[in-house]
């Protein structure tokens, strides 16, 4: 269906925004980034910094409240921080550097 639109969406953009996020969808990939531990938030904000389109960020001290959390709860006292993409995870890492490392396909928006 989205074929059938595409030649519209540039001429006619403001009335197909729910075509333009489909095809989005097609052209950047979706990640998630679960943060887990008591550090969670600092970590979040560090890494939003960088502004990354398309990035969903779930994150919690303890306790996984959202299906994306689920088997990511903290083992120990530090936070570590989980990048997905298309269902498919990169290991936990300490390290908000190496986070923005495995965002590094999407390209971050100009501020």
């Amino acid at each position: 269906m989205l074929q059938n639109v595409f030649g519209q969406l540039e001429s006619h953009s403001i009335y197909m925004a729910h075509w333009d996020l489909l095809l989005l969808k097609h052209i950047v990939p979706q990640k998630e980034v679960v943060i887990m531990g008591k550090n969670h938030i600092n970590k979040a904000l560090e890494i939003q910094q960088h502004a990354y389109f398309n990035t969903i960020f779930a994150g919690s001290t303890a306790k996984a409240y959202l299906p994306i959390m689920t088997h990511r709860e903290p083992t120990t006292s530090e936070t570590k921080i989980h990048v997905c993409k298309d269902t498919v995870c990169q290991a936990p890492t300490l390290s908000t550097q190496q986070a923005i490392g495995h965002l590094s396909d999407l390209k971050p928006l100009s501020k």
